[in-house]
């Protein structure tokens, strides 16, 4: 749930800092839901995180290895 919600203030626009503020945890473990964001969405950027967000307008219910993913499934 984390990692989604992460993923949601990326495409709102926040920094990582400001994500880390608004979800009460450290930086770091900001960017480390961003790191497994993006290899979940198989992209290397933010920017290319915002747009695979902007076109599938969810977050993918498998992972790279075809397991269910809990960590970014929507609430």
């Amino acid at each position: 749930a984390a990692q989604s919600r992460v993923a949601e203030l990326v495409a709102a626009g926040l920094s990582n800092p400001q994500i880390a503020r608004e979800l009460h945890m450290s930086l770091r473990t900001v960017e480390s839901h961003l790191s497994r964001v993006y290899r979940e969405y198989g992209v290397s950027s933010r920017s290319q995180l915002v747009a695979s967000l902007a076109v599938s307008d969810s977050v993918p219910s498998t992972t790279a290895n075809g397991q269910k993913s809990k960590a970014l499934a929507r609430s």
